[in-house]
């Protein structure tokens, strides 16, 4: 007995520690704010345009109070400033004090200059440019005015120019335009180099505030898109080759130093699922996000740095998932995509609240969404609300390769998990799967089509899966044996 007794104390010294190192990990130190594709249009109230163009930033607030429309927003329609205040007021609510806020693209509404040309009275390029860049000003006023003390870190989406949607000319006007907005967000964390990264072409580079072992690099990818065109720039001009070279150059620089490194992009990689849904049935080539040479590149440097990039953050689709990256087999990383502010897709409104550790290390994610959107405004106030945690929803520990893993495996076995994706995809409206008959999920070609977005990201992996050209026949059987 005496022996089993002395045993179990050296065993217990040995668990002790391990135990304090595995608390440690999963003990939160920071608070990050996330939001994405806010598409903020100003022309809302058109009748308000004129006024809008001949006044600074400062002043719009109050131009905006003499709208007749009191509803804070409608569902297929991009959000006036009703809409986009609430949100950030709710976003300082749910976290008044975040080390960070990063904001993954699209500030600018779907159809700007259109609509600018049939509101305002001088609908010139000179007159259009100037309420660009008046309009970006007042989205970076109004968030720092939210968060004075915080580092906002934003990256450029496909609407965000003045030659067009996808067609951002590097080195161009709405790149110099918007670097003193940028430069005041970023306060003081704006790198040596950053104004020529800025206007070149809209990537850059800087440390996290509280784990200064922790870069964040934020990546211009409108230019790896398949739709992207330089229309306003040189023809021969390549922005996303030299966007994968910054890139290449930045996690080489991490690994060699010993850092570890959070991406940050618009646009994510893998499948545009919404495209290949309506491309046709199988065995129809999968839409992609990206041009398959930048698709190629980024995963060999996902693949070679895999130990140095702890996350990657996205938005573009306007819903609440993830990606795995790297081959179906051995996933290599992951990204993290950022519901929508503007719910011109009839999800509801949402952001993210991350929690992550003293390394960087992601632990926790909350969501919140705008619960009244149809009545709020007139009778009731906006209700934002919690839609969930990470950890609590899912049971899984932290938000890494593993559990994320985890997560994709029971979305492809069990029908009680895709009955919870499915409302949480679309940020708890259901109703955009335009669900019949009792459904509880959406009939299987379309849920193959989006599980498999999330689960293959390469273009041979996507069609495998979403056609079912090789894959297991334990793959989509919802209740399955694991």
């Amino acid at each position: 007995m005496r022996w089993l007794a002395v045993l179990a104390c050296a065993l217990l010294a040995t668990l002790l520690p391990n135990a304090a190192v595995r608390a440690q990990e999963f003990r939160a130190v920071s608070r990050v704010v996330l939001f994405s594709d806010p598409h903020f249009n100003p022309m809302d109230d058109p009748k308000l345009v004129d006024a809008l163009a001949h006044a600074e930033p400062e002043q719009w607030p109050a131009i905006f109070a003499r709208t007749s429309d009191r509803m804070t927003g409608h569902y297929g329609k991009d959000p006036g400033w009703a809409l986009i205040r609430s949100a950030l007021d709710a976003m300082r609510d749910a976290e008044p004090h975040p080390t960070l806020v990063m904001i993954m693209g699209d500030f600018l509404g779907h159809d700007f200059r259109p609509q600018f040309d049939a509101s305002a009275t001088d609908h010139s390029d000179a007159a259009f440019h100037d309420f660009v860049r008046k309009t970006m000003a007042f989205m970076g006023q109004e968030i720092m005015r939210r968060f004075p003390a915080t580092p906002i870190i934003p990256a450029i989406g496909n609407d965000d120019d003045v030659c067009g949607d996808y067609q951002l000319e590097p080195g161009g006007p709405f790149l110099k335009d918007t670097l003193p907005t940028v430069r005041r967000m970023l306060g003081n964390r704006a790198p040596d180099g950053f104004d020529a990264s800025w206007t070149a072409t809209g990537n850059y580079s800087v440390r996290h505030p509280t784990v200064p072992d922790v870069r964040i690099v934020v990546v211009n990818s409108v230019y790896f898109s398949r739709n992207y065109k330089n229309a306003c720039g040189k023809a021969d001009a390549d922005p996303g080759a030299a966007t994968m070279r910054f890139l290449s150059e930045q996690l080489d620089a991490a690994q060699a130093a010993g850092d570890k490194v959070w991406v940050v992009y618009h646009i994510p990689p893998g499948a545009d699922a919404y495209a290949t849904l309506h491309n046709g049935t199988c065995p129809a080539a999968p839409v992609m996000m990206w041009r398959p040479e930048y698709q190629a590149a980024f995963d060999k440097l996902m693949r070679s740095h895999a130990a140095t990039v702890l996350a990657s953050f996205a938005g573009h689709t306007h819903m609440d998932e993830f990606r795995l990256t790297g081959p179906t087999d051995a996933y290599e990383g992951f990204v993290l995509i950022t519901p929508a502010i503007s719910p011109i897709f009839s999800q509801n409104p949402g952001f993210q609240v991350i929690e992550h550790n003293a390394a960087g290390r992601l632990l926790d994610r909350n969501t919140y969404y705008l619960a009244n959107l149809a009545t709020a405004g007139v009778k009731e106030r906006p209700e934002w609300k919690i839609e969930y945690a990470f950890d609590a929803r899912w049971n899984l520990r932290g938000i890494d390769l593993l559990s994320l893993s985890e997560l994709n495996h029971r979305l492809a076995t069990s029908a009680a998990d895709r009955a919870l994706w499915t409302s949480i995809f679309p940020v708890a409206n259901p109703s955009l799967w335009h669900l019949e008959h009792g459904e509880q999920s959406p009939p299987e070609p379309v849920f193959r089509d989006y599980f498999c977005t999330e689960s293959a990201v390469g273009t041979d992996a996507f069609r495998q899966c979403y056609c079912g050209e090789g894959t297991s026949d334990t793959a989509l059987n919802p209740d399955s044996p694991k």
